[in-house]
């Protein structure tokens, strides 16, 4: 056999071994086999304190070059996976070997897969989190939370506990729209007032439009709304679609104290 073709096959052969094992260390996250991701890891020369590995761009946008299948598998892709099946021993412990992972890159999945343990672990590795801003939606953690959460309060609430900013987003249209949008209760809604969010008239139309009576009436009753001249002419009108007496209550009471 040809030597050179000989070196080449046995390079293959290293290689695939390499992605296979890669693999391996992929579906351990994923299956939450902590041990097994252990002695893979160890297989791989991996060693407590070591840099995050990650692929690397070769000419921007256009080129990522994989991380190499010699070594272990990317650790974005090992935290992700520990992160949305929600295996908070594998993700400590991937921290722990990896001491400068940039979480952020794993943050978005876990503000849209609850968990309290894994967001903690999170929050202890990089506390800026609770107010991180992903630049390609505008969005912040709190938002992110809140529409990918839909329904369920438990980051958001951690969120503001930790001091998120409940008026940080896309101009007015902040957390306390995502949080009428998507089903957040009342209960959420009023903790991002009593943090600072300010209720302003997109706040108001928003939850006229989702239907949100609870929190129109609240927002009516107990709130100081900042732009209030903008809903002066419309919000009867539109409150009156919804067909709700004790809403209506409350609009008539709201632009009675306009007028005096």
């Amino acid at each position: 056999m040809d030597p050179n073709l000989s070196v080449i096959t046995s390079k293959a052969h290293s290689h695939e071994q390499g992605v296979q094992r890669q693999r391996m260390m992929i579906d351990a996250c994923s299956a939450g086999d902590l041990q097994q991701l252990q002695r893979l890891l160890s297989a791989a020369g991996v060693k407590k304190g070591d840099a995050p590995v990650e692929p690397k761009w070769i000419a921007y946008p256009e080129k990522l070059a994989p991380v190499p299948g010699s070594g272990p598998a990317a650790t974005s892709t090992l935290l992700c996976e520990a992160v949305i099946h929600s295996h908070a021993d594998i993700l400590a412990f991937l921290l722990s070997i990896y001491p400068t992972a940039p979480v952020q890159s794993v943050l978005y999945d876990a503000l849209a897969h609850p968990d309290q343990a894994i967001f903690k672990l999170l929050y202890q590795h990089d506390p800026a989190i609770v107010n991180h801003e992903f630049e390609s939606q505008h969005k912040t953690a709190l938002m992110v939370a809140c529409t990918e959460g839909a329904g369920n309060p438990l980051l958001p609430n951690i969120l503001l506990d930790n001091g998120a900013d409940p008026n940080e987003g896309m101009g007015l249209w902040g957390p306390l729209v995502c949080a009428i949008d998507h089903g957040q209760p009342l209960s959420l809604i009023q903790k991002m007032i009593a943090s600072g969010a300010w209720v302003r008239s997109v706040a108001v139309t928003a939850a006229i439009r989702a239907r949100r009576l609870d929190a129109l009436r609240f927002f009516l009753d107990h709130c100081t709304i900042y732009d209030q001249e903008i809903l002066r002419q419309s919000l009867r009108r539109d409150v009156e679609e919804l067909d709700d007496k004790e809403s209506l209550r409350s609009v008539d009471e709201w632009l009675a104290k306009l007028t005096k």
